[in-house]
C-alpha cells in the first residue's frame, strides 16, 4: 500500500529540505535522491524539495527507473535552464559592457550558451548565473516557501523554530557547477537569512578525478584548474574572520564571513573504501544521492551522530594546522593533484591576456578620436551589390572592396579572362583614383580566380597595371559573384 506523508508519524518525519543540484552531475546526484523517497513512500514529501540548475537542456532528459518501475524525473518546476536563448546573443554581443562578469576573451563562445551548457569554461558557469540571476533567484524563494508551508502537514507534526536544511551539490570540474557553486551558496543563505530561518547548508562537491578518466589532455586540465579555483576561493571564506571590514562581492549579496550556518563541505573523489576508482561519475553521483537521502530523515539518528561527532572534533581545534581550521570532511578517500608546470602555464596566460588586455583598452577614448576614416564612393567603379562599401580610408590606409569586371557605365560584363582582368583593374584604379592615390601606392593585393587554368593570362594583364609588384595573395574560388573569372582587392598607403 502506498503511504501517504499526513500518515506518517513523527519519528519517521523527513526534516524540511531542498536539494540543489548544478551542472550535470549535481542534478543527477538529486535525481537519485528523489528516487530514494520514491523507493521508500512512494512519493515525495512535501517537507522535501528538488531544484536541479543546469546550462545544458539535456536536464530535462534525465531520469531513473523507481524499485516498482516507474519513471522517476524532474517535474517542470524543479529544472532551471540557465541558458542565453534567441536575440539574447546579439543584445550580449552588441552591450558587453552590461556583462562585466564575462572576460573579453569568452565572448566568442557566447553562440555555444544557447543550449549545450558552460562547457569547462568557469567563467561561462558564472556569467550565465549573472545572466539568468532573477529567474533563478526566484525559483529558490519560491522552493523554500514550498517547503517550508505547515499546512502541509498535520499539527501534530509540526515543531515550532524547525530548521531548514539546504544541500548543495555539484562538479568542481564543469563550468557549471564550480562556476555558479559559490554564487548559489551566498544566494541560498541571503533567502533564509531574510526569512528569519533557521538554516543549515551543507555544500557537496564531486572532485575531478572521475572526469579525468573521461575527458583526457586539454578537458583535463581544465577540469583541475576549475576545482583549484573553486576549493581556493571557498577555503578564503571559511577563514575569513567575522571582523573583516572588506565585503566580497558575489552576484546576490556582500560577503564579510561566511555565514555560520553553512557547514563544512563534503569532498567527493572517486575512490572507494577499498581505494578502488569509480570510472564513472554516475557511480558518484548514486553514492551522493543515497548519503544526502539519510541525513533527511529524522530517524537517522546514526548519520547525525556521526555528523555532530564529526563538527565537534573540527571546532575543537584537533585538525588546525598552521592556524588554519578543518572544514572538508570526505566521502572515500580524497585527494586533488595537480601539476606544477599546467598551473604555472595557466597563470602565465592570465598575466599575459591581462596586460594585453590594459594595452587594448588604455586610452580607448584617444585611439577612437585619432581614428581618422572615410568611405569612398565613386560612379567610376560599379556600385556595392550588398552591404559594404566600394572601399574605406583609414589613417593614411586605403582598403578596397573586391572589384569584380562589370563595367560601371553599362553594367554589362566582358567575356573571356583578359578582357574581365582588364575590367576589375580598371574598377580598383578607380577606387585607388577616388581616394587619391594611383596603382604605384598599392602594397597589397588579394585575386580570386574561378579556374586556376586562367592565371597565366590574368597575369599578363594584372601586370600592367600593378608596375610597381605589390604583394599579393592568388586563389582559386569555387564561385564568384555574378559568376565572373575573377576579382581584384586591394590595400594602398598614401
Amino acid at each position: 500500500m502506498q503511504l501517504h506523508f499526513h500518515w506518517i508519524t513523527r519519528t519517521i518525519m523527513p526534516i524540511r529540505t531542498l536539494y540543489i543540484g548544478l551542472g550535470g552531475a549535481g542534478a543527477k546526484s538529486i535525481l537519485y535522491t528523489k528516487k530514494c523517497f520514491v523507493d521508500a513512500y512512494g512519493e515525495v514529501p512535501p517537507m522535501a524539495g528538488f531544484l536541479a540548475i543546469d546550462t545544458d537542456t539535456a536536464i530535462e532528459q534525465l531520469e531513473f527507473k523507481s524499485r516498482k518501475g516507474d519513471d522517476v524525473k524532474f517535474d517542470s518546476n524543479e529544472i532551471c535552464f540557465c541558458g542565453i536563448q534567441g536575440i539574447a546573443v546579439a543584445i550580449v554581443n552588441h552591450y558587453p559592457a552590461q556583462y562585466q562578469r564575462l572576460p573579453s576573451r569568452n565572448k566568442r563562445f557566447l553562440n555555444n550558451l544557447q543550449g549545450v551548457g558552460a562547457g569547462p569554461v568557469r567563467s561561462n558557469g558564472r556569467f550565465l548565473a549573472k545572466y539568468n540571476a532573477t529567474y533563478i533567484q526566484n525559483l529558490i524563494i519560491t522552493k523554500f516557501a514550498q517547503i517550508a508551508n505547515e499546512n502541509m502537514v498535520l499539527q501534530d507534526d509540526i515543531v515550532e523554530n524547525y530548521t531548514i536544511h539546504v544541500n548543495i551539490v555539484g562538479s568542481a570540474a564543469g563550468g557549471t557547477g564550480s562556476g555558479m557553486f559559490l554564487d548559489i551558496m551566498v544566494l541560498a543563505a541571503k533567502i533564509l537569512r531574510e526569512r528569519k530561518c533557521r538554516f543549515c547548508i551543507t555544500p557537496w562537491i564531486l572532485l575531478p578525478d572521475v572526469f579525468r578518466q573521461m575527458a583526457p589532455g586539454i578537458p583535463s586540465a581544465h577540469c583541475f584548474a576549475n576545482a583549484y579555483g573553486l576549493l581556493k576561493e571557498l577555503d578564503y571564506l571559511y577563514h575569513l574572520s567575522h571582523n573583516n571590514q572588506q565585503p566580497i562581492d558575489f552576484l546576490f549579496d556582500q560577503v564579510y564571513h561566511l555565514d555560520e550556518s553553512i557547514e563544512g563541505a563534503y569532498l567527493i573523489n572517486n575512490v572507494n573504501e577499498h581505494r578502488e576508482p569509480l570510472l564513472h561519475v554516475d557511480e558518484l553521483t548514486e553514492l551522493i544521492g543515497r548519503c544526502m537521502f539519510l541525513p533527511a530523515l529524522q530517524a537517522s539518528i546514526e548519520f547525525w551522530t556521526i555528523r555532530d561527532a564529526m563538527r565537534h572534533l573540527r571546532n575543537s581545534g584537533i585538525y588546525t594546522i598552521c592556524n588554519k581550521e578543518a572544514h572538508y570532511a570526505s566521502v572515500g578517500f580524497a585527494e586533488i593533484v595537480y601539476d606544477n608546470q599546467a598551473i604555472g602555464n595557466v597563470i602565465a596566460r592570465g598575466i599575459i591576456g591581462k596586460i594585453c588586455n590594459e594595452l587594448c583598452q588604455c586610452n580607448t577614448k584617444e585611439i577612437l578620436n585619432a581614428v581618422d576614416y572615410k568611405v569612398i564612393a565613386t560612379e567610376k567603379a560599379p556600385g556595392a551589390i550588398g552591404p559594404y562599401s566600394q572601399g574605406y580610408e583609414v589613417n593614411g590606409f586605403v582598403f578596397s572592396s573586391g572589384q569584380i569586371p562589370v563595367n560601371p557605365e553599362t553594367g554589362e560584363i566582358p567575356e573571356g579572362i583578359a578582357a574581365q582582368a582588364e575590367q576589375s583593374c580598371k574598377n580598383v584604379g578607380a577606387i585607388l583614383e577616388a581616394a587619391g592615390v594611383g596603382y604605384e601606392n598599392v602594397v597589397k593585393t588579394t585575386c580570386f580566380l574561378a579556374e586556376m587554368a586562367d592565371f597565366t593570362a590574368f597575369n599578363e594583364v594584372y601586370a600592367k597595371y600593378f608596375t610597381s609588384k605589390p604583394a599579393r595573395s592568388c586563389v582559386a574560388a569555387k564561385d564568384l559573384p555574378k559568376g565572373v573569372l575573377c576579382e581584384i582587392e586591394a590595400i594602398a598607403v598614401k
